[in-house]
């Protein structure tokens, strides 16, 4: 049976007729690759995981693509190929080489922007001086170039090189390939194998550590029953407790409540983020200006008692206008900055003169009207008792 090869992403229904010519001269150019490296002795077991640090051969180099790497603090290494001499630059399609099918795969599962190998040496700037220096440290006239910055990429990569070499002793590996414009192919990824039923073909597999395990414990999400029975802790009603958790700002709503933790009531926090944003929102205000920060700074005007918590719609709106303003300069725009108890007193003793009212609730109902947001209601309340007990 021959091995199965997909090809996607042909960009013009005329090309295909190409991609196929190319593709059987591609995969019968790897058979008769199988055949040569069989002749020739070449075994799995002449290539292992394994290389060589060769930077110093080229710390002069004028090869510009390793000067790149190496200026930048990255390495080169050698990898052996034995047997492979002649067999990197034999073309298997139009332009592309065996070792172009080696560079696809080392693009593919790493970012090294690919190799270069000693059938196309002397070149890219690389000296036929530098190219003997390899081959003695090496003992063989055959081998692959990487240059990274990134020590896990370089092993990646010889890693895939390895396996992709081994691979051409069967014949044809079944791939998923991708289209070239010019109607040629290169590596997407691996077919699934028979293993699974659909393993993940287009990230290679990784290894799971106990530290890894032990962070990933770390990293679990609350739960919604854990999350539920905090906010009843906070005092929230369970209504409310159930907005937060659907809410998509309940993580702003658990920062607020941890940085303002028994300053401000979590309820109000929760009832600001939740509620009074999306009311203001269907009323047509566009609420998207106002960040955590504006919620944070409002917070602290009313920690330190600067506005009353009657104010905190008023001052949402009228920011959402003016977002780079300060919570304090939106306030004393409003009037909304909050009054202090001398300020009420005297104010309701001016209104009772006034109005000669001496019902307590009626009272309270007029001077609502005139202190909402700029007072809080139980220093209205407070005041209008000494007012009153005052003027028997």
């Amino acid at each position: 049976n021959g091995a199965k090869t997909e090809i996607k992403g042909v960009p013009d229904l005329s090309l295909i007729p190409r991609v196929i010519e190319y593709e059987v001269q591609r995969q019968l150019n790897l058979l008769a690759i199988r055949d040569e490296l069989r002749n020739r002795g070449v075994k799995e077991d002449w290539f292992m995981k394994d290389f060589i640090d060769v930077t110093d051969i080229f710390t002069q180099t004028r090869s510009s693509v390793l000067r790149r790497v190496i200026d930048a603090g990255g390495r080169v290494i050698a990898v052996k190929t034995p047997g492979l001499k002649g067999v990197l630059g034999k073309e298997v399609q139009p332009g592309r080489r065996f070792g172009t099918e080696l560079a696809d795969r080392v693009r593919v599962w790493t970012s090294l922007s690919g190799l270069i190998h000693s059938d196309e040496l002397p070149g890219y700037g690389i000296t036929a001086e530098e190219v003997s220096k390899v081959s003695s440290r090496l003992g063989t006239d055959s081998f692959i170039l990487l240059a990274g910055t990134n020590e896990r990429d370089i092993v990646d990569a010889v890693d895939v090189i390895m396996e992709r070499i081994k691979e051409a002793l069967h014949g044809v590996p079944e791939e998923t390939r991708a289209a070239n414009p010019d109607g040629t192919t290169k590596f997407m990824r691996p077919r699934p194998g028979a293993a699974r039923m659909y393993p993940e073909t287009d990230l290679r597999p990784i290894r799971v550590t106990i530290e890894m395990l032990e962070r990933a414990k770390s990293l679990i999400p609350e739960s919604i029953e854990s999350r539920f029975n905090r906010y009843i802790s906070y005092g929230m009603s369970r209504e409310l407790a159930m907005q937060v958790i659907k809410s998509p700002y309940y993580d702003m709503v658990d920062y607020l409540i941890e940085e303002f933790n028994g300053r401000i009531s979590a309820t109000l926090i929760a009832n600001t983020v939740v509620n009074t944003l999306r009311s203001l929102q269907r009323d047509g205000v566009d609420v998207s200006a106002i960040t955590e920060e504006h919620l944070k700074a409002l917070f602290e005007a009313l920690a330190n008692n600067l506005i009353t918590k009657e104010a905190i719609p008023d001052i949402i709106k009228e920011w959402t206008k003016e977002p780079n303003e300060n919570v304090n300069a939106v306030a004393k725009k409003l009037g909304l900055m909050r009054m202090s108890y001398e300020e009420i007193k005297a104010f309701i003793l001016e209104r009772v003169k006034e109005t000669n009212i001496k019902d307590k609730d009626k009272l309270f109902k007029i001077l609502m009207k005139d202190l909402r947001g700029k007072a809080d209601p139980s220093d209205i309340t407070r005041a209008i008792n000494e007012c009153l007990q005052g003027n028997k």
